[in-house]
């Protein structure tokens, strides 16, 4: 499997339900970093951005939605509730290495997840632990 991004997966179902109106939840760490994502303006031309705030997010999410609506003129519909403070790079990881548990990971989730082979190779894992271990480094250095 190579690269998958967003633009070509709301491209690719914005073609096939021409007359669907499209919507993609994001999760406010998304949100923040979304116009350092491939083609973010084609994105929201496909579909409608939805936040979905986590417990202990951060105040940046009205500059983020405030962002998005000056710099492509589209406005993110911010949904009611609060999410788990989990991001989805935490939940892929857990599942590559085997440590996830229902706090993390619903037994109907993982149930289809099993069901369909959706289990991520570990081929990346290296690669994903030298960016953390570098983060983790330099945030250290700081204090």
């Amino acid at each position: 499997m190579g690269v998958s991004y967003t633009y070509l997966t709301t491209n690719h179902f914005k073609n096939l339900y021409k007359d669907a109106k499209l919507y993609l939840l994001v999760g406010s760490d998304m949100l923040e970093n979304f116009p350092k994502w491939k083609h973010p303006e084609s994105i929201v031309e496909d579909c409608t951005l939805c936040l979905i705030e986590r417990q202990g997010d951060l105040a940046n999410v009205k500059s983020a939605i405030n962002l998005i609506k000056d710099r492509y003129g589209h406005t993110v519909i911010k949904l009611n509730g609060i999410g788990k403070n989990l991001s989805s790079t935490y939940i892929r990881t857990a599942l590559k290495l085997g440590i996830y548990s229902e706090d993390t990971i619903s037994a109907p989730v993982l149930n289809y997840i099993k069901t369909n082979k959706l289990r991520l190779p570990l081929t990346n894992m290296r690669d994903f632990n030298k960016k953390r271990l570098a983060v983790a480094r330099a945030t250290a250095n700081l204090f």
